[in-house]
């Protein structure tokens, strides 16, 4: 059996020994689709301007899968109208533009604030900087200040010290700068997944951006353990080009007092802190990798932050 002409097959597999309950997203060149199951059918999808590829979509599909086994997805382009078919098309998300922010230096805003909704939080963005500013837990009742920063440390490259940057360990000369000096925001939202997008400039008047986040809010019903969907925040990242002997990192800092700082490298693992020695052998190297990914949490909070790329997270 082969799809239509444009059309295409999807097959997901759940590795795990569990039955899983979550929305995957692919890659589709028409915003008009038609997604049915291996039974022929309809499930619950929407499309969305892709956020790397200009003329192509994001169709994220909400899918159960039982343990160790797979569904079979046939994705083929709609050309006609749900009147016609009598099948539901996939909701195409509406897009909320903000303008371009430059950086600010002193004091953060906080005044005219935008709030991005599932059934378990409410994230506040600032449009005075189109930076996240707080995300209140609504089990909890429980609001956390949030700051983002994209940083870059510099090599040190003084051939004069013993210890200089390597392959195998990066030692910066000094402590991290912001790498950024403007942001652009968007909000995708739809019925299935609301996605916040931040763009980072280098300089105010780039093209194109160096840094950008990409947060999802998951809207939708219980996985098979009775969790909800919308329990947790995911996070992507993107990163570069980056200027020469540059290692960049991203700051988020928030008021959970946990004590405790998590340092990541670009594959989430955890790595040892290298802060800035000013002598001789100034040496920090990395520890071996202990996590698969960052995170941030609380025993007496539900906040959880998911991350799979480049992450520095503090909780001071």
């Amino acid at each position: 059996m082969s799809p239509e002409p444009g059309g295409r097959f999807a097959v997901v597999y759940n590795p795990l020994a569990w039955t899983v309950t979550t929305i995957i997203t692919l890659t589709v060149d028409f915003p008009r689709v038609s997604v049915t199951d291996e039974s022929g059918r309809p499930v619950p999808a929407q499309v969305q301007r892709s956020k790397e590829l200009p003329s192509a979509y994001d169709l994220h599909v909400l899918t159960t899968i039982p343990g160790l086994s797979y569904r079979h997805y046939s994705i083929r382009p709609s050309r006609s109208s749900q009147e016609d078919t009598g099948e539901p098309e996939p909701f195409v998300a509406s897009t909320q533009q903000f303008g371009v922010q430059p950086r600010r230096r002193g004091r953060r805003g906080g005044k005219s604030l935008v709030p991005v909704v599932n059934d378990c939080y409410i994230i506040f963005l600032d449009t005075d900087t189109n930076l996240m500013h707080s995300i209140w837990e609504r089990r909890s009742n429980r609001k956390v200040q949030v700051t983002q920063q994209f940083m870059e440390y510099h090599v040190n490259s003084h051939f004069n010290q013993d210890q200089i940057s390597d392959n195998y360990v990066f030692t910066p000369d000094g402590r991290a700068e912001p790498a950024w000096e403007a942001v652009r925001m968007e909000i995708v939202a739809g019925p299935l997944v609301t996605e916040i997008r931040q763009d980072f400039y280098r300089e105010v008047n780039d093209r194109e951006p160096t840094f950008a986040i990409y947060s999802r809010l998951a809207h939708g019903p219980q996985s098979s353990d009775g969790e909800l969907l919308c329990h947790r925040i995911e996070q992507e990242y993107r990163v570069g080009p980056l200027e020469l002997n540059r290692e960049a990192i991203l700051r988020t800092s928030t008021d959970l007092n946990t004590g405790r700082v998590l340092y990541s490298d670009n594959n989430g693992y955890q790595m040892q802190r290298r802060p800035y020695r000013k002598y001789k052998n100034n040496t920090n190297a990395r520890v071996h990798p202990e996590l698969s990914q960052g995170a941030v949490a609380q025993a007496c909070s539900d906040l959880v932050s998911e991350s799979g790329a480049a992450v520095c997270e503090a909780c001071p």
